[in-house]
Order: C-alpha cells, then structure tokens, then sequence
C-alpha cells in the first residue's frame, strides 16, 4: 500500500493502515506459514519490498519506512530459520507500470524533475519467480535499481541533494 506526503504532515490514520498492509500482513503472514514449513522441514518465504527501503525519497518516507522494517523483519526470520531449510528472501522492485501511485495513500502529489520509466508488472513477475528457484536474500528486478543504491551508499551526501532537489510536494 502506497503513501505519499511530508512526513511532517503524514495523516495518522493513512500511516497505521500503510503499516499494518505493508509490514504487519507479512509478519502475520510469515508467522502463519513458518510453522508448517518447519514440519515440512523446507520452504521459501518471499516478501515484496522496494528499493525504497534501502534508499528512501523525499515524501514517501512513511512508505520508505514500512518497507524497511519489512527487510529487517525478513532479515531477522532467516537467521532465526538458518538451520530449518526455510528461506527467507526479500525482491525489490523500482518503479512499476501499476496504478499504484494512483490508489496510494496520502493526499497531495510531487513533481519529479525525471520520472523513471517503470517496468512492468510481468518483469517484476519474473523476478519473483527467478527468486523463487535461487533462493537470494535480495533481488532487484533491473540493474540500474542496484546501480542507484551502490551510488547512495557511495556517495550518500551527493546522493541525498540530488533527491532533495529533483522532486517538490505539492498540496491537493
């Protein structure tokens, strides 16, 4: 579930129900599934992220937010099940071809300098699929998305101007 505005400004009620779609769901979700994959002595868990998570932008800090408990919720399950057979991987997708952004959360809208042309849904599909057979902690649908995260972990300064200048909220 998308969310978008300042966070400042964020409406309490929009941001409890974006936690409770994109971080509790999983969690409940995982621990309804982790017991009988340990009966079953294997399994595969794959939570849905974004490349937010690991590099927020301006105004979707609470999305940014959920998603990165998310990771670090996934994080903590596949060292709690290392020994299981049960895997736990995390798929990051960059901007998809959905109509997310229109039924997101949050009200008012930014303006981008570059709006990245999205993938579409079959792409993010496939990467779920290839993770699904490979088992990796993480998977990025396109190169460039790890491209951009290795740059803002590089540079994280640069990076942040950058971001902080290339897009402006404005109000409905």
């Amino acid at each position: 579930m998308g969310l978008a505005g300042p966070l400042e400004m964020l409406d309490r009620a929009d941001l409890q129900q974006a936690l409770a779609v994109d971080l509790l769901g999983p969690i409940a979700t995982m621990q309804a599934v982790v017991p009988p994959m340990r009966h079953q002595g294997h399994g595969q868990i794959i939570n849905i992220s974004s490349v937010l998570a690991a590099q927020p932008l301006p105004y979707l800090g609470g999305y940014a937010a959920a998603k990165a408990a998310l990771e670090r919720s996934s994080e903590a399950l596949r060292m709690e099940l290392r020994s299981s057979g049960i895997a736990v991987s995390v798929v990051r997708p960059g901007t998809t071809r959905t109509a997310f952004n229109a039924r997101r959360l949050g009200s008012g809208s930014e303006r981008r300098r570059i709006t990245p042309r999205g993938v579409p849904p079959a792409a993010v599909a496939h990467t779920i699929l290839h993770t699904a057979r490979r088992e990796p902690r993480i998977a990025y649908v396109r190169f460039s998305d790890r491209l951009t995260l290795l740059f803002a972990a590089t540079l994280p300064g640069l990076s942040e101007r950058l971001l902080a200048g290339s897009i402006r909220w404005e109000e409905a």
